[in-house]
């Protein structure tokens, strides 16, 4: 308890302070009175004022001008053009001085402030880590601070500050600073506010220092603050990163002693930092690092030689999701350690790192886009001087992203362990690895990984290898063993490794595709192909550097390899699966091979080669074989694209037998411009197949021989095929195979071939079907057009070619034909029939165009003489035109008359032709216009030639009499000579059948037969069941009579006539010139009565075939000298060579021949002989009778002949003989001249011997029975 006397003392102390204290003031403000009215006096004194400045500086100080002003505080000295130094070398410019006349009193304040605005200021660190200030009034070679202490306290208004510190690489300047720097004795106390920006807020340092100790600390604040504008003060010490965003408060304590730093401490909580990092080469973009939340308390210390780190709180990243740091330590010196007790994230700070120089570009680059991540828990890294190291921890997030194409990893888990020359990573197999390659894989893959991983030192690189990895994932399985050398040299690494794979399903080596190595088509392409199956016995196999792959170059090698059981595989989409797969699959370099044996289509054991020998090519192979069935290969066909070339021949046919087949596909998977689409082919091999074309009605047995397809179509070159029994050879071209481009479809046939079979096949020709038969060789083509627009036209032609060599033609000469004959033809179907012509030609002599529409029949249209049918057919019914060397009339009527084919499905409209050679009723009618029109109930006939000429109308029924009129009728038979007939004409005449002739009546105004005229002629005829009769046949002209009857039966070979004739001639010799005969007879008249038959038609006349008797009755005429052979039926009776024999040597003078006044007799025909024993010739000289036989086959004589003389002048007999009184005189003046008498020359027998062509005559004397030398008539002549 106080006392009252204690109190009452405390007034007393109070008020005598007080008193003291008012003193003081007054005291103050009248030295203050007293100085501000000296402060004028001053101003006047400058000198003094310089010099005790220089006194305080300790050097000598020089200003400009002086001004002085009082202000709050105290005076203020204004100094302008401030310079120091000897001789004033250093400017400072304006300088103010303020005596603190209040504050300077106080302890620790100065008396005297000494103020500098603008000056320059530079702090610099050197090599041994001391700091100078340069910039401040020293003494020369002084100190600074001892200047200051001096003057008192040094304000720094408006200055610039620059701060250089090499070995940290800090070099930056405060463009403005606002600096109080304070010296009391051995203290330094600095506080300055600095900027950087000048529109940001200022950093505030603190300063307190022992000069002698080297003691002291150091305190910075930046206040919120927006940390882009310090970017360059952090710029030299991260190596070109700059922070170019953020926002948040640091402080920062350090702890100096002995001149150095014992101790600094961080700590921030800053918001949005942005970092930006240099450049890279050939990028635009500047690397960023972007941190939303960063929180720090960070603490260094100096221990011994040595350093210590320790961050209790360290986190960067978003809020929530802070990657952390905390508890870090790291001690540096001669040994160097770093330990966290906690698990660590380093993602963010290698993120940081990669923004700087001091990485290699590439793994600046893998850091900036990988962004890995690395957590390690219970982490110790040791390291010392000498180079020991050792690391050891728990791996608790190791990964990182993909980049360009190398892969990304995360979910890595292990423990690891390692030194200077080494490392292990044990993996822990229950982590949960994803394995992500856009560019390669395409898809994540998450697999466990079991083993070890090793790293270690070779060279100047490292090997990251393992003895044994385990790779396990959901559909497969592998073990591997080897791994990658980096070199050293900034290159991609070397890889080494073996992989053994379990089996595995097929389809999941589609996970497996490296993509930036493959092109998109070529990945579709597999991922399609393959469907099923599963592979065993799998395994891989690296070696070469990573930068040569896919070692193309034979710079390393790659390998993978399996065996794939019940696969199935699609290698094209128009393609049916291959199924069944039992195949070696193998990925060799940048290809793959695959050889096995599948089942395709329902073909088995097709034995199979495919693969892509280059994946950046992308040209997939594939080649097969099979031995089946055609069948199932026939089934395969139609399943393949070529179903769509040619769907209607794949989808109308049929085939069974056994074949082989094999398949060469080539196939781009990149569709680039201009480049090749790929194509495929193959051969199919035909082992007596047979083979079915329901489109055609064909069949084909034992085809045998190579088929050949491609992508653009097919082709069948040369097929042996047996069509009906018979042998021949087929050709099919389908697509591009074809010889033409405009066609689609092509196919040919060379074979013996049934005509009838042929034209069952076209039914607008089977009414040529009773008309044709036999088997000949065929060329039969089909050509199908690419592409037709217009629906009505042709798509196509059937060729049809033969030299009918084997088949008859049973029509009208001239188009009859025997099957020996060759005769070219050729057909030309349009395709569709029902849309189209067909047109046929045979050789020059006949051409045809058929055409055929539903509803409306068959027209035809034939052309004779010519090889094509320009005009087209009628709708219905056939036209005949042209020009022809011979025709059949009466077949051509028989054809066209009604109940034939050709009448009933093919009625007449009109033949009108220009014959050589008209064949009617035997005989021949040159040039001739024969024309056939339909009218009522028949047909009406016109001709019109030299010959004949009329008109015949022929009724539809055989029973039916032809009747007419006709103008003309020179008949000519065949073997007449001044008739021309070919042999073809003759045939056709020979076979001419009489019963089809109906029965004829009509009148002739001019007939002749052969040269003979008959005059008016009336023909009556009737049919006959077996051929023809004629009743009457009766021609009346002035020197010729004729009337005949006669039959016709049976025709070709069985042909016979019969036939009984007289004729009663005025002319003998006439008759016998009209007939042929005209250099045998002159003159005469007489009868002639024949009654006599052969076996033939009338032009098949032959001497050797004639049977009957022939009856002569002539008079007055002279038979004539003729050739050798000149004579058949006078020189059959050896008449003609009697002049020869008479007149002897002299031919000369008797070359007339033999005067008769009688010629009769009668000859009898039979067996190939003619038979006479009394025909006799009586002339005014001589008589002469002929006996004996002629043989008519081998056309020798066999005759005696008796001369008997009425005179004994042979001369003068001879000379009657050969021409009457001329002759008799010529006969005698002979006789003088030889000078020796014939007249006793008697009568003479005569044997005729030898050929008609080479007679020998030899003289039968019969008075002395002595025989003359047989004399030849040719050499007699």
């Amino acid at each position: 308890m106080f006392k009252v006397s204690s109190l009452l003392r405390f007034p007393r102390v109070f008020r005598y302070a007080a008193y003291a204290c008012v003193a003081v003031f007054v005291a103050v403000a009248l030295a203050m009175g007293i100085v501000s009215q000296l402060l004028p006096v001053v101003e006047r004194h400058p000198q003094q004022v310089a010099d005790w400045l220089s006194v305080r500086a300790g050097q000598p100080v020089r200003f400009d001008t002086l001004s002085t002003s009082w202000t709050q505080r105290g005076p203020l000295l204004r100094l302008q053009g401030v310079r120091i130094g000897p001789q004033g070398k250093v400017g400072i410019g304006q300088v103010e001085v303020l005596v603190a006349m209040y504050t300077g009193l106080l302890p620790g304040h100065s008396l005297i402030e000494l103020r500098l605005r603008g000056m320059a200021l530079t702090v610099h660190r050197d090599s041994a880590g001391r700091w100078s200030v340069y910039g401040l009034p020293r003494d020369v070679g002084g100190d600074p601070l001892e200047v200051l202490r001096r003057f008192g306290e040094l304000q720094v208004i408006g200055g610039r500050l620059s701060v250089d510190a090499p070995s940290s690489g800090v070099s930056t300047t405060l463009s403005q600073i606002n600096l109080r720097v304070r010296v009391a004795g051995d203290r330094l106390r600095v506080g300055v506010h600095g900027w950087l920006d000048s529109a940001r807020a200022p950093v505030t340092g603190i300063v307190d220092f022992d000069r002698v100790s080297g003691d002291g600390d150091v305190y910075v604040d930046t206040l919120p603050n927006q940390l882009a504008s310090w970017s360059s003060l952090l710029a030299g010490v991260m190596r070109g990163v700059h922070l170019r965003d953020g926002a948040g408060h640091v402080r920062v304590w350090a702890q100096l002693h002995r001149h150095h730093v014992e101790q600094v401490t961080v700590q921030g909580d800053l918001q949005g930092v942005r970092f930006e990092g240099v450049r890279l080469a050939g990028q635009t973009v500047v690397p960023r690092v972007f941190w939303p939340q960063l929180q720090v308390l960070v603490r260094w210390q100096r221990q011994g030689d040595g350093w210590r780190v320790v961050a209790p709180r360290l986190r960067m990243g978003e809020s929530g999701r802070l990657q952390k740091l905390d508890g870090v330590v790291v001690e540096g010196g001669s040994f160097y350690t770093v330990s966290a007790p906690n698990a660590v994230d380093a993602g963010a700070v290698m993120a940081v790192l990669a923004l700087g120089d001091w990485l290699a570009p590439d793994l600046r680059t893998w850091l900036l886009r990988a962004r890995p991540q690395l957590r390690v828990a219970g982490l110790h890294v040791s390291k010392q001087a000498d180079g020991w190291f050792w690391v050891a921890g728990r791996v608790e997030q190791l990964g990182f992203l993909p980049v360009a194409d190398a892969p990304g990893l995360s979910g890595v888990r292990g423990t690891l362990e390692g030194d200077a020359q080494g490392a292990v990573l044990t993996l822990d197999s229950d982590a949960s690895v994803h394995l992500d390659w856009p560019s390669g894989f395409g898809r994540r893959h998450e697999i466990h990984l079991a083993g070890r991983i090793v790293g270690w030192r070779q060279g100047d690189g490292w090997k990251v290898a393992t003895p044994a990895l385990r790779v396990q994932a959901a559909d497969y399985g592998a073990n591997l063993r080897g791994g990658l050398w980096f070199e050293g040299h900034g290159t991609l690494p070397r890889i080494s490794l073996a992989v053994q794979l379990d089996d595995v399903a097929v389809p999941v080596a589609k996970r497996f595709w490296v993509r930036s190595k493959m092109s998109r088509e070529l990945i579709d392409w597999l991922n399609a192909a393959l469907v099923n199956g599963s592979t065993s016995g799998g395994f891989a196999l690296i070696e070469g550097e990573l930068k040569d792959w896919p070692f193309n170059n034979h710079d390393g090698y790659f390998e993978a390899a399996g065996r794939i059981h019940g696969g199935v595989m699609r290698f094209q989409s128009e393609w049916p699966v291959l199924e069944k797969l039992d195949a070696d699959i193998a990925f060799i370099g940048n290809g793959f091979s695959i050889k096995g044996r599948g089942e395709l289509a329902g073909v088995p054991q097709v034995q199979l080669e495919a693969g892509i020998e280059d994946f950046e090519k992308g040209d997939l192979y594939v080649r097969a074989h099979v031995q089946s069935d055609a069948t199932r290969l026939l089934g395969l066909l139609r399943r393949s694209p070529l179903h769509q070339h040619d769907a209607d021949t794949l989808d109308s046919v049929s085939a069974s037998g056994p074949a082989s087949v094999s398949f060469d596909m080539h196939l781009p998977l990149r569709h680039e411009q201009g480049a090749d689409y790929g194509h495929f082919g193959g051969e199919v091999s035909l082992e007596n197949v047979n083979y079915i074309d329901r489109r055609w009605n064909l069949a084909f047995e034992n085809v045998r021989g190579p088929v050949r397809y491609s992508s653009d179509g097919f082709s069948a070159e040369g097929l042996h095929v047996l069509h009906q029994g018979l042998e021949g050879r087929l050709s099919v071209r389908v697509g591009d195979a074809v010889d033409d481009p405009a066609q689609i479809f092509q196919a040919r046939l060379s074979a013996a071939v049934n005509v009838k079979s042929l034209l069952r096949h076209a039914p607008q020709m089977d009414w040529l079907l009773p008309y044709v038969n036999g088997i000949s060789q065929w060329r039969i083509g089909v050509d199908l057009a690419k592409s037709v627009p217009d629906a009505h036209r042709v798509l196509g032609h059937l060729t049809l070619d033969s030299d009918l060599v084997g088949t008859a033609l049973n029509l009208p000469a001239p188009l009859d034909k025997g099957s020996g004959r060759v005769l070219p033809a050729h057909i030309n179907v349009a395709l569709p029939m029902e849309q189209g012509d067909i047109a046929l030609a045979l050789g020059k002599l006949v051409a045809a165009r058929v055409r055929h529409r539903d509803g409306a029949g068959v027209g035809v249209r034939v052309v004779m003489g010519s090889d094509n049918v320009r005009e087209a057919p009628l709708e219905h019914g056939l036209v005949v035109i042209g020009h022809s060397t011979s025709l059949d009339a009466i077949d051509w009527v028989r054809l066209v008359r009604g109940g034939s084919a050709v009448s009933s499905d093919l009625p007449l409209r009109l033949i009108d032709l220009q014959v050589d050679s008209l064949l009617l009723l035997g005989g021949m009618f040159p040039n001739t216009r024969f024309q056939l029109r339909p009218v009522h109930q028949g047909v009406a006939v016109v001709v019109d030639g030299p010959a004949l000429s009329g008109q015949l109308n022929i009724p539809e029924s055989i029973d039916g009499t032809v009747t007419g009129s006709l103008g003309v009728l020179h008949w000519q038979a065949a073997q007449a000579p001044s008739v021309k007939v070919s042999g073809a004409v003759q045939s056709a005449m020979a076979d001419v059948d009489p019963a089809s002739i109906p029965s004829l009546a009509f009148e002739v105004e001019d007939a002749r037969f052969g040269q003979v005229k008959l005059g008016r002629v009336g023909l009556r005829t009737r049919r006959l069941s077996d051929g023809m009769q004629v009743d009457q046949l009766q021609t009346n002209s002035p020197s010729q009579r004729l009337s005949m009857f006669a039959t016709w039966r049976g025709k070709g070979e069985a042909a016979s006539i019969r036939l009984s004739a007289r004729v009663d001639s005025r002319d003998l010799g006439e008759l016998a010139q009209a007939i042929g005969y005209g250099e045998q007879l002159r003159g005469g008249e007489g009868q002639i009565q024949l009654s006599a038959g052969w076996n033939g038609s009338p032009v098949g006349f032959q001497l050797p075939s004639l049977s009957g008797d022939l009856k002569v009755n002539a008079r007055n005429g002279q038979l004539l000298e003729l050739k050798p052979g000149a004579g058949r039926v006078l020189g059959l009776l050896s008449v003609t060579q009697l002049p020869r024999r008479l007149m002897l040597d002299f031919r000369d003078l008797f070359s007339k021949g033999l005067a008769f006044n009688r010629f009769y007799g009668e000859v009898h025909f039979g067996d190939g002989k003619a038979h006479t024993d009394r025909l006799k010739i009586e002339g005014p000289a001589v008589n002469i009778a002929i006996r004996g036989q002629s043989d008519l086959s081998t056309q020798t004589f066999d005759q005696i002949v008796d001369v008997n003389p009425k005179s004994g002048n042979l001369l003068t007999v001879v000379g009657a003989v050969a021409g009457g009184p001329v002759g008799a005189a010529v006969g005698a003046a002979a006789n003088m001249v030889l000078g020796k008498s014939l007249g006793a020359i008697g009568s003479k027998t005569y044997h005729v011997s030898g050929s008609w062509n080479d007679p020998k005559v030899q003289v039968m004397n019969l008075d002395s029975r002595q025989r003359d030398k047989p004399s030849n008539s040719k050499s007699e002549n």
